[in-house]
């Protein structure tokens, strides 16, 4: 286990050393993610997750979807009128596998001086979806999300984003395509906030239309707020699908703390609330915790199962991105007295 903490230190350190000096910004950029297990409530010790993986019957119970040694890599290039993206998000067994983890393949290029910008692939784009201060959540979908299509944005004034996105043709009736589109736009106001909207027309399946609008506060800087709504529109009998989310952020010198809340209804109601306190002891070390509960009706962090969530970490930045975060992760699925616990290391290498 030791030789596994000092290499994977090495490397976060080698690439943070490597790519925190002062230089002109990289056209390229990468980010790797990944998660080592050391022990579970089952009784495992060692260096998981060949008995931890997503891919594997043996996942661990109620404590997190994300386990893999590798669980997101993400990179990029970009010149100033041109680049593309690549995200796959494969949990250590699943690379490359469009069913499993594959979420973004895609190019853009602007044209007209900066005022539109096509991007083609497979598309995850969240322009018209902003996201929450610590789950990277929000109440409606991506126009693009993970979706083989074409997105054309127009930027006709400041602050304004106009969008369309177009699923590539499939094998389907002609009805089909009337219900194949999205369109979004955002506002931007300095010194005040962005508001966001988005309509989605779904093609197969129970879902039908989707409609999200959110608002993110910016003007008390300290204090930033995000409130959004979403509305999904179901067929046949199926009852409509409804969800909001609070979320904010406060830093006051080393110290900072961050809180989400989703409450959503269908047939029942049912909600979910997180914060992350923390402080930084200086610039390199941190300490925290991840603190949450969530009914049983909703599935919503992602370091750990629907119910109590509690997880303690010290955390390591090196660079300007890169770090190591150890914890002890914990979770009591709602309506049960289970205790399922893990502690893992969590490592981000980013350049």
């Amino acid at each position: 286990m030791k030789r596994v903490l000092v290499v994977m230190l090495a490397l976060v350190m080698g690439a943070g050393l490597l790519f925190a000096a002062d230089q002109a910004p990289s056209k390229w950029s990468a980010y790797v993610e990944g998660w080592l297990i050391f022990a579970d409530q089952s009784g495992n010790v060692g260096i998981g997750p060949s008995w931890a993986s997503d891919s594997a019957a043996a996942a661990i119970p109620d404590i997190g979807s994300e386990v893999g040694q590798f669980t997101d890599l993400t990179f990029s290039y970009a010149e100033p009128t041109m680049g593309f993206s690549f995200v796959d998000e494969f949990n250590s067994n699943d690379f490359g596998d469009p069913t499993k983890g594959l979420r973004n393949m895609s190019g853009w290029f602007s044209m007209f001086n900066g005022m539109a910008k096509v991007t083609a692939g497979l598309v995850r784009d969240a322009s018209y979806r902003p996201a929450s201060y610590v789950e990277g959540a929000a109440a409606f979908t991506r126009l693009g999300n993970a979706e083989w299509g074409m997105l054309l944005q127009l930027f006709p004034v400041k602050g304004l984003s106009i969008g369309s996105f177009a699923k590539f043709p499939q094998a389907m009736t002609a009805a089909d395509y009337a219900n194949m589109f999205g369109f979004g736009v955002s506002y931007d106001v300095p010194n005040f906030g962005t508001a966001y909207a988005s309509y989605r027309m779904q093609d197969a399946g129970t879902q039908t239309d989707e409609i999200g609008i959110a608002l993110k506060l910016t003007a008390v800087k300290a204090l930033p707020v995000l409130v959004a709504y979403n509305l999904d529109l179901q067929s046949g009998t199926i009852a409509a699908y409804h969800s909001v989310i609070l979320s904010t952020t406060y830093t006051a010198g080393a110290l900072s703390a961050s809180v989400d809340a989703k409450f959503q209804y269908q047939t029942a109601f049912d909600y979910a609330v997180e914060a992350v306190p923390a402080y930084a002891l200086n610039p390199t070390w941190s300490v925290g915790a991840n603190l949450g509960y969530s009914s049983a009706g909703i599935s919503y962090f992602t370091d750990g199962g629907a119910g109590l969530l509690l997880y303690p970490w010290v955390k390591i930045n090196v660079g300007s991105a890169s770090s190591l975060k150890l914890g002890f992760r914990a979770n009591v699925p709602a309506g049960t007295s289970t205790f399922n616990w893990n502690i893992p290391l969590k490592y981000v290498i980013s350049f």
